[in-house]
């Protein structure tokens, strides 16, 4: 049988990105081992750092090393499609790991629907949104709202999306992603947050509540779980 069978959906809180990376890790060589056509999504923030994806450079970050040391602030070089990234507080990170072959699934089948779900949320939030075909970023009036990289190894889907909900904004200015040859040269790749678009508050809580529904919607799949920890948490490596 293909298709999804279930999706666990983990809030893990604040959690740091060398950390993350060593646990993401384990959870791709726990899912390639397991053919059970699951799903894991996990929400998480940053402390600040900038990571550079496949698709961007140094060239991207406004600031040298000096300058960046003075905020405190690493680069990370990841093995993920899409630009230059900062994270930080406020910004929701959206970490999905999913073997496709019981899926029966492409990578860009998958790509599709993860996008979908995150635009679907943010359309339940009268958010003005915008995309382009060739893209699967999405932007606000100002500009990039949700900015996604993802890998696979071993048939496994991983790494993620970075929606900024309420970061403080004024360290963002700090990167501006990469163009893509195949994005319009008139595209805006600032970013942006729901806080900015929105003028008024924008809840982290709701906002994950938001795409769990819509998610479970783009992924197919009424068979959810919702949980606030994850056992590997506790045993990762640092």
């Amino acid at each position: 049988m293909s298709g999804c069978k279930s999706i666990n959906f983990y809030f893990v809180g604040s959690v740091d990105y060398d950390r993350w990376l060593s646990m993401q890790d384990r959870l791709v060589a726990n899912a390639r081992d397991h053919d059970v056509g699951q799903i894991s999504l996990l929400f998480c923030e940053h402390p600040r750092l900038i990571t550079i994806g496949r698709s961007g450079s140094r060239g991207d970050i406004q600031l040298d090393d000096g300058a960046l040391r003075q905020r405190q602030t690493a680069i990370r070089w990841v093995c993920r499609g899409g630009p230059s990234i900062i994270h930080g507080p406020g910004q929701l990170a959206i970490y999905p790991i999913a073997r496709l072959e019981p899926l029966a699934w492409s990578v860009g089948q998958f790509m599709t629907r993860f996008h979908r779900g995150i635009l679907a949320a943010l359309q339940k939030s009268n958010v003005k949104t915008e995309t382009h075909a060739t893209s699967h970023h999405v932007w606000g009036r100002g500009g990039i709202l949700s900015a996604m990289g993802v890998a696979v190894r071993h048939g496994v889907v991983h790494h993620g999306a970075f929606l900024n909900v309420n970061p403080p904004m004024r360290d963002y200015s700090l990167v501006e992603s990469a163009n893509s040859a195949n994005l319009p040269p008139a595209t805006k790749l600032s970013m942006t947050c729901l806080l900015a678009e929105g003028h008024r508050p924008a809840r982290m809580t709701t906002m994950r509540s938001t795409l769990v529904e819509s998610l479970a919607t783009a992924f197919e799949c009424d068979n959810y779980f919702l949980q606030t920890n994850h056992p590997l948490l506790h045993s990762s490596t640092t």
